[in-house]
């Protein structure tokens, strides 16, 4: 892909990624159904393992035993035409993106600030890299990276979804079995002795896939930006490797914005499968309107 325009398919729903999941044995076919009251939703099998989801099929009517069948993460540009009758589809996040062949500028006080706290942080504690965890490291980069989000979560008075052991199971299967896959990038920054960050990202048809970054929470690292460093590096390394979309991923989080990226919405959807859960979709319409919500059926 080198024009830098944003492929329509992604690696969440492409057959290296249906590979992967085979080859380690996870299933993440069909719903897992989780009660609220009275009301029983049907939710995405491992939902925290993909950053984009797939719009329903036909299969979501057979799932009788559910009130109301919810997905997210939804791209609009894949969305069917043939939603269900009386469903809800919400604008519920955003994913920002940087199209490197053609970005639009960065705003120059964020990056003035990333480039004085690099060289603050280089006289300190000597120049920050990039590292990639390679085959015989995985284990040791899962257990820094999982470690890193726990305690900086704590420290904002947060909880990871690593502390749910089949959450963090299910992860370690993913990065650390099998043969480690060509697209699964297991990334550090470095600076000597220190570890600062961890990213887990994917680098497929010209895109970076940026998950889960986790940074460092002593707090002699706070007043130098090291997350933003660490991204500015990654961005710099997916130009170098001549890529042509950096994405960020689901979440409007401030810092991403620094960079001044395109926005793409990301949709979710509500389908009712039972008098119970139309009712309390009609609910749920309500609310999500007064909260201003973006229904877009």
């Amino acid at each position: 892909m080198g024009s830098g325009s944003y492929p329509v398919e992604n690696i969440f729903v492409s057959s290296i990624w249906r590979q992967r999941l085979d080859q380690l044995g996870i299933d993440a076919a069909g719903f897992v159904l989780k009660k609220k009251g009275p009301v029983c939703f049907a939710l995405t099998r491992h939902d925290y393992l993909f950053d984009f989801e797939k719009w329903p099929d036909t299969a979501a009517e057979m799932l009788l035993e559910a009130d109301i069948v919810i997905g997210k993460k939804l791209l609009p540009e894949l969305m069917p035409t043939d939603i269900l009758k009386k469903s809800i589809v919400w604008q519920c996040s955003v994913a920002p993106y940087i199209n490197l062949k053609n970005p639009k500028p960065f705003h120059k006080r964020a990056m003035s600030d990333i480039a004085r706290c690099t060289r603050n942080f280089t006289k300190e504690y000597g120049q920050p890299a990039l590292d990639l965890a390679g085959e015989q490291e995985r284990v040791e980069w899962f257990n820094g990276w999982t470690a890193f989000d726990i305690a900086n979560r704590a420290s904002k008075g947060q909880k990871s979804i690593f502390l749910a052991p089949d959450i963090k199971d299910v992860f370690s299967k993913w990065i650390t079995q099998g043969p480690l896959p060509e697209w699964m990038n297991l990334f550090r920054l470095k600076a000597g002795d220190h570890t600062l960050c961890y990213a887990l990202a994917y680098v497929w048809d010209g895109v970076f896939y940026f998950l889960l970054p986790a940074i460092n929470s002593n707090e002699r690292f706070h007043s130098f930006g090291i997350g933003k460093i660490f991204v500015q590096k990654l961005i710099d390394w997916s130009v170098q490797q001549n890529l042509g979309i950096f994405d960020f991923l689901q979440g409007g989080e401030a810092y991403k914005f620094d960079w001044n990226p395109e926005v793409r919405p990301l949709y979710q959807y509500e389908i009712p499968l039972t008098r119970l859960g139309r009712l309390a979709l009609m609910a749920r319409r309500i609310q999500l309107r007064l909260r201003s919500k973006k229904i877009i059926k």
